[in-house]
């Protein structure tokens, strides 16, 4: 389209990253609304987790971006696309919505951008504030059984729970498998919303952590569920089938 023109865009972000898998990674967006609605959208940062840690436990960051959308004024809305579909709603408004976002009054320069050829706008620091909404929970509870041909060892077993915007954790499922009933049911836990991998495995060497099969002294015998946990879902139950996924 010819009407279309490229803007620069710089500035600095500054974002809290709440505790858990709530926390884990999200992009950072602003939205360019013109005086009809329509809406022209530009990521700022990929994953506000992995922006430089700052003394009080935030992430901060300089930013610069263009963006392709019509000569004109614009309002600005920068938020944290908490559900990562690339449009603001804000987390009252939704389930799962966008949990921060910057005041503008704080930042006034959003509320009137000029947009033409050429420009450079510097929209200086930018403070996204939680929005302070209550966060919907599932509860994981996983089931997990044993191949046939294994011989349980004396080893706990554990669940990795990695949530695509780089959310680690390892969970203890149980002391001792080669003790255990099975099928194994491991207590019900919440989990945020999100996007994961979860991996059920034999902690071979008793670290604590999930070894995967380049690793030196790695976790032999384990078993993966992706899955994914929406804002409406209540209950999530996999079910794990550890059977020698690597030096068998």
């Amino acid at each position: 389209d010819c009407d279309l023109e490229a803007a620069a865009l710089r500035g600095a972000l500054r974002v809290a990253v709440e505790p858990g898998a709530l926390g884990s990674g999200r992009p950072v967006r602003l939205d360019l609304v013109d005086p009809r609605g329509d809406r022209f959208s530009v990521q700022l940062a990929d994953n506000h987790a992995r922006l430089a840690a700052t003394p009080d436990g935030q992430r901060a960051g300089p930013f610069a971006v263009t963006v392709d959308a019509p000569a004109g004024r614009y309002r600005g809305v920068v938020y944290l696309d908490t559900d990562r579909d690339g449009a603001f709603r804000a987390c009252p408004d939704d389930p799962f919505g966008d949990r921060a976002v910057v005041d503008a009054e704080q930042s006034p320069i959003l509320t009137d951008l000029q947009v033409g050829p050429g420009v450079v706008l510097d929209l200086g620091a930018l403070i996204l504030d939680g929005l302070g909404c209550p966060a919907p929970e599932a509860g994981l509870t996983p089931t997990v059984i044993l191949s046939g041909d294994i011989e349980p060892p004396n080893r706990p077993v554990r669940l990795r729970i990695e949530e695509q915007g780089g959310f680690v954790d390892d969970v203890l499922l149980l002391v001792n498998l080669g003790e255990a009933d099975r099928p194994i049911s491991a207590a019900r836990r919440p989990l945020a919303p999100g996007v994961y991998r979860l991996i059920a495995y034999v902690d071979t060497n008793d670290n604590g952590v999930y070894d995967a099969c380049d690793s030196n002294d790695f976790d032999a015998i384990s078993g993966r569920v992706d899955v994914t946990i929406g804002a409406m879902d209540a209950e999530v139950a996999p079910r794990f089938s550890l059977g020698v996924s690597c030096g068998g």
